[in-house]
């Protein structure tokens, strides 16, 4: 990538799935942001697609922003656009990190997972099954290593039961199927996010006499908050702002940013 960077007033923003409800909430997170330091927000969305994000900073850099906030579409097919970029402008990862040394804003993803696990089993829950997203995405590699080590821990007998690659509401149905027809014991599905928990649901709402499974999402969208399911509220605000004001009041990002915050775990009818 040639060097196009001079000073400029607005910061692209590339997210990897605007169809994903969680990112939505994100661009404008960092568009409030923005707007309160006067600041103009060019997005780009990469459509779950190395490629098309590789564009998209291109193109950025081409307009001149002052720097680039980006949550990675791919855990090693990113890593090379972002560090490219990252020597001709300012870039600060936000939510997924495929590039450690390059400054991030990030939410802790295995504390939320351990917090509704331990939930479950308080409530007597002891076959836990968990639904994970493309292993490509960093996040849900992180949400699926902590509920491993978990269930490795407490049911070192049991049978893992994980299936992956969910990324929609009939996905998430078609894995609650496979979870119940291999595991019929199952009594509580975590998954990855709202939008495979919503299949999930739909999947489990149609089978009558079906054993009570209690439910989790992740993400807290308005999925979750419609339908009364447990999920975990990122602190979205608080990672565009921390993001933002780096890249804004340095001069650029800093070369040693690492900020990890906290999520909250919204307890929920679902897994009541």
């Amino acid at each position: 990538m040639s060097d196009a960077h001079g000073d400029a007033a607005d910061i692209g923003l590339v997210i990897p799935d605007l169809g994903n409800p969680f990112f939505p909430s994100l661009v404008q997170a960092v568009e409030r942001a923005a707007r309160a330091r006067g600041v103009g927000v060019l997005i780009a969305n990469a459509d779950n697609d190395a490629a098309i994000e590789h564009d998209a900073f291109r193109m950025l850099i081409e307009r001149r922003v002052g720097a680039i906030l980006v949550s990675a579409t791919h855990i090693t097919d990113s890593v090379a656009t972002i560090t490219d970029a990252a020597r001709v402008i300012p870039v600060i990862q936000l939510d997924r990190i495929v590039a450690e040394s390059l400054p991030w804003v990030r939410a802790d993803q295995a504390a939320p997972i351990a917090q509704i696990v331990t939930h479950l089993r308080a409530s007597r829950r002891q076959h836990l099954a968990f639904i994970a997203q493309q292993t490509s995405i960093p996040t849900s590699q992180e949400r699926e290593a902590e509920f491993t080590r978990l269930m490795a821990e407490a049911f070192p007998d049991q049978p893992l039961r994980i299936v992956k690659e969910a990324m929609s509401p009939e996905i998430g149905r078609a894995a609650a199927r496979e979870i119940m027809a291999t595991w019929p014991e199952t009594d509580a599905i975590v998954t990855a996010n709202d939008v495979i928990a919503v299949g999930v649901l739909l999947e489990l709402g149609i089978q009558p006499g079906r054993r009570e499974v209690a439910v989790s999402g992740f993400d807290d969208t308005l999925l979750a908050r419609s339908l009364r399911l447990t999920s975990v509220r990122q602190p979205v605000g608080e990672m565009a702002e921390t993001a933002l004001a780096a890249a804004l009041d340095s001069g650029g990002a800093p070369t040693r940013l690492a900020v990890e915050l906290q999520s909250e775990v919204m307890l929920r009818f679902s897994t009541a």
